[in-house]
């Protein structure tokens, strides 16, 4: 059985694992990310 994780950022759907990994290889996803606070931030 396969299952397909789907990534949704700030409400909009971003992909499954494959899109992402994609974006974390090209450098874009860090974007995708910015202003979004997390526990681990500073801010």
């Amino acid at each position: 059985m396969r299952v397909s994780h789907e990534c949704f950022i700030r409400g909009k759907h971003v992909g499954g694992a494959d899109v992402i990994n994609n974006l974390f290889q090209v450098r874009e996803l860090a974007k995708i990310f910015e202003g979004i606070q997390t526990e681990n931030s500073d801010n």
